[in-house]
């Protein structure tokens, strides 16, 4: 394998104004945060050092990540995430999107074999560099909470928007033009919004049944023994602190 360089982009920042409903591979750019800067600066580092030097650069452009192994952690599209812990503990989720809000979600299987396909595929077969598109569903909270009623009819969902993130999510296409991934080199995914809803629920409840302490470290990524280590840390700070005050208090 020849690949000497791989650049794996998510697709989450925000523009000026909403994209087009259908993105291409390539869209006018101009994001306006330092996230997205950085994105699309490394995708042009891309075409630069594939024109420049050779280098075998190849890039992906990932839509927002479903995975029952990393815990919700408050971005934009974590909704996904949340609303399957939240179904299974309490059967309700109270969504800080709106109901119609329509974004491209990809099952984290699908996003790690997206990055394994491109990095073997031979080079021949690439005609872009600074990124493919590589899309999976795309669906609104509502779609995705009549879909897990199918494994938990009594789930029930309201709505809290923040208007925060719904700016942003508004700022994001509702899907993206993979045309180019499937003709290069044969992307296709194999998780859709009834699939992945199933697995996910089959990964979670699996996790259910682990002893409770194994359930607080997976679902909250923290455990009772780190918890001890930062107390007792911020103990010995305190302690340090007072002994140099008495010190100084001493000297004085």
């Amino acid at each position: 394998m020849s690949c000497r360089s791989l650049v794996s982009m998510a697709v989450g920042y925000s523009f000026r104004v909403r994209l087009a409903p259908l993105v291409h591979r390539l869209p006018i750019q101009r994001p306006t945060t330092m996230y997205g800067v950085t994105k699309v600066s490394g995708e042009l580092l891309c075409d630069y050092y594939a024109s420049r030097f050779g280098v075998d650069t190849r890039g992906l452009r990932l839509p927002g990540l479903i995975s029952h192994v990393a815990p919700p952690g408050g971005g934009t599209t974590d909704y996904a995430v949340d609303i399957f812990h939240q179904a299974l503990r309490y059967k309700h989720y109270t969504c800080f999107l709106g109901p119609s809000t329509r974004l491209d979600m990809m099952y984290m299987p699908d996003a790690i074999r997206a990055m394994i396909e491109l990095m073997v595929v031979d080079a021949t077969r690439l005609r872009h560099r600074n990124a493919y598109n590589v899309a999976a569903m795309s669906f609104t909270p509502s779609e995705l909470a009549e879909r897990i009623r199918w494994h938990i009819p009594e789930f029930t969902i309201d709505y809290c928007v923040d208007p925060v993130r719904q700016a942003i999510a508004d700022s994001w296409p509702c899907s993206f033009d993979d045309t180019a991934a499937r003709e290069d080199w044969g992307w296709s995914a194999r998780f859709d919004l009834q699939a992945m809803t199933a697995d996910m629920f089959a990964q979670l409840r699996e996790k259910l049944k682990a002893p409770k302490g194994e359930l607080i470290r997976r679902w909250r990524g923290c455990d009772a023994d780190a918890k001890t280590e930062r107390d007792t840390r911020v103990e010995a700070q305190g302690a340090g602190a007072s002994r140099q005050a008495q010190g100084h208090g001493q000297h004085h």
